[in-house]
């Protein structure tokens, strides 16, 4: 029988995944559109074609799908893929895939719609039929398929094929809608359908009556977050797996059963606080008393809205018993900042007065606790992306020996984070399929976490290939802050700093980092990971240097600072002259006005040459020019130093060595 090769993409892919404004909204985006990607390559199996990338046998969700076995909640399938289909059926078994992928959707969608939204639908403008009619237009015209059928070129020039494609649209985005605005999906218009001049009052209830049903005092949708059907489906399907188990055809098994919750995933406040929650001396004087007092107290006063991080503790790796109610505690019931505006929304949804000095008395009590414990939380987490070079490329020239390690590494990935593994990354990660990887992490971990992958790829590229040195992956590591930068500015942040800084300006095999504070970028760096060994080694040695660790003279806090206000415009001059020449002398008369001579001549230039080396980061292999000097790397590991992340490094491999 004649043959031929299908290739099958969906999209939109990252308009629907990184329109987040929780972690649970972006991980059930990254599963949907796994999930969907997965019909369809079911769809092809059934018809007798063979999915040859991605590899599928073993793959869990694949499995979960074919064999309705397990309960995988990680997103492991990417959204296109490679299939040997029989020449006389390829163009209708590509249309099969469409199908599968619209008939599952349509089947999620047609039950959290029942769930949460027929039964208020009466409730929505124009009569009460506008909820439905914007769920129809918005839920059918989502999705885009793309695919093409020819034969097998044997030179793996078949892999341009889908972005040939794609310069040849049938499929056109809608444009801003009318009426207003989902909270989630900005272009898209809200369920009620309701005007906010003039109607505010009803379409604040109609979705006071979504929030009825949900329960839990109605922390799935916040006040004044009005949604469309899209982000709808987004935020309401782990609920309603957790209610349902599964969905019919569509979703045959329960994401995480027996594992994991996946309505309660964990917060960003809450992971930027693990290591303090990590650190904390149970034992020390009157500190577990102080622990369960502070839990007892919130519990007073948000009687069941206290306690939301029950998956949180296991998948950060926090040394805690189930008895400790304090290490489940909202994670913004943390952090002294975030209290008011919990006490605020803890107000709207549930119609409760509080006491106008609750805040206050609530700050004062964490202060107390933080006062002896003897420091308080970090308010930055991490996101690290991480993502194979020109895999397309090798694809063409290796196409088994790719196939095969990509598979390896998904599951290697997979086994770093899974808490019951040894010395489990301390880490959430949301997706893992083909040579992507996405995880938020606790800023202590982010950077050690982004080498740990780069050596599990690196593995699984030896085992198949003896040139695997040649295949290489990059990165990119956004330190964000858990309020005042939007989770979804951040993992915009992400693909930008992966696709373009890393891969593009630094020419792959690069991880690019950045730190986000409310007014934008304020430092980033980016090296080649050639550089990386090194690189933590000397971004906990001079950290350790700034918090003055034994006993030492520690590393002024402005020191960073003042050598990029000192130097930093010599450097821009453009001057022809190689003006790293200059950079060490520079940084060693800065070091030694800190220290003054009397500092051994040795231990000064020695200090000074690691510092030069952040300064001089390196170029990946396909980089146009060398980057020169960059005093991006001084201002992150100032920030690193200045939040506490490095010190708990250090503790933690302290830990780790004994």
């Amino acid at each position: 029988m004649d043959k031929k090769i299908l290739h099958f993409t969906i999209g939109p892919v990252q308009g629907f995944i990184n329109d987040a404004r929780r972690l649970r909204d972006y991980w059930a985006g990254s599963f949907l559109l796994s999930l969907l990607s997965g019909h369809a390559m079911q769809a092809v199996t059934k018809a007798g074609g063979q999915v040859v990338f991605p590899q599928v046998e073993n793959d869990p969700l694949f499995t979960a799908l074919s064999e309705r076995k397990g309960a995988p909640y990680i997103g492991s399938l990417p959204n296109r893929f490679m299939a040997v289909v029989s020449a006389e059926e390829a163009a209708d078994i590509a249309r099969r895939s469409t199908q599968a992928v619209n008939d599952a959707w349509a089947e999620i969608c047609e039950a959290i719609w029942d769930a949460f939204f027929e039964s208020v639908s009466s409730k929505s403008a124009d009569g009460g039929s506008a909820a439905a009619r914007i769920w129809q237009r918005q839920i059918q015209n989502f999705w885009s398929t793309a695919w093409v059928v020819g034969e097998a070129p044997n030179d793996g020039s078949d892999g341009a094929w889908l972005d040939l494609r794609k310069n040849w649209r049938t499929h056109f985005p809608d444009s801003i809608e009318d009426g207003d605005h989902c909270r989630l999906m900005g272009q898209y218009q809200e369920l009620s359908g309701f005007h906010r001049i003039g109607g505010r009052r009803r379409q604040q209830a109609f979705w006071e009556c979504v929030r009825a049903k949900l329960g839990q005092e109605s922390l799935d949708v916040s006040p004044n977050e009005p949604l469309c059907a899209i982000a709808s489906v987004k935020r309401l399907f782990p609920i309603l797996v957790r209610q349902k188990g599964k969905i019919g055809s569509a979703l045959p098994f329960c994401p995480g059963d027996g594992v994991l919750n996946i309505r309660n995933w964990p917060s960003t406040s809450y992971i930027a606080a693990s290591p303090w929650l990590r650190g904390i001396d149970r034992s020390a004087d009157g500190v577990e008393e102080s622990l369960q007092n502070y839990a007892e107290t919130a519990k007073n006063i948000f009687p069941s809205a206290a306690f939301s991080e029950w998956e949180s503790p296991e998948l950060l790796g926090l040394p805690y018993d189930r008895n400790s109610r304090f290490f489940r505690l909202d994670g913004h019931l943390l952090h002294e900042d975030a209290i008011p505006g919990t006490v605020k929304d803890f107000q709207k949804r549930t119609a409760t007065v509080l006491d106008h000095r609750t805040s206050q008395k609530l700050q004062a009590s964490l202060k107390e606790l933080q006062g002896k414990i003897g420091n308080r939380p970090s308010e930055f987490y991490a996101i690290l992306r991480m993502d194979g070079d020109s895999i397309g490329a090798a694809l063409r020239e290796e196409p088994d020996v790719i196939k095969a390690a990509l598979a390896d590494f998904t599951r290697d990935v997979a086994v770093a984070f899974d808490p019951g593994s040894q010395e489990a990354v301390a880490g959430v990660l949301v997706y893992a399929g083909g040579d992507d990887v996405l995880a938020v992490l606790p800023a202590d971990e982010a950077i050690e976490t982004a080498m740990k992958m780069r050596e599990i790829y690196s593995a699984s590229f030896a085992k198949f290939s003896k040139k695997s040195a040649q295949y290489t992956l990059s990165g990119s590591i956004i330190f964000a802050h858990f309020k005042r930068t939007p989770l979804s500015t951040a993992l915009r942040q992400s693909s930008h700093y992966l696709d373009v800084v890393a891969k593009d300006q630094n020419g792959r095999n690069s991880l690019a980092i950045a730190v986000l504070k409310p007014g934008g970028v304020q430092s980033d760096w980016v090296c080649a990971f050639e550089a990386g060994g090194g690189l933590i080694k000397q971004l906990d040695e001079i950290a350790q240097l700034g918090l003055g660790v034994d006993g030492g003279a520690g590393l002024a806090g402005g020191f960073f600072h003042a050598v990029e206000r000192k130097y930093g415009t010599l450097f821009k001059s453009g001057n022809s002259v190689d003006m790293k020449v200059l950079l060490s002398p520079l940084v060693t008369h800065q070091l030694r006005q800190q220290y003054g001579r009397n500092e051994a001549a040795k231990e000064i230039r020695e200090l000074s040459e690691k510092i030069c080396s952040i300064y001089s980061p390196l170029c990946g292999p396909s980089a146009d020019q060398d980057p020169g000097v960059s005093f991006g790397g001084g201002q992150v590991i100032r920030f690193l130093n200045s939040d506490g992340t490095i010190a708990s490094i250090a503790n933690k491999r302290a830990r780790h060595d004994d």
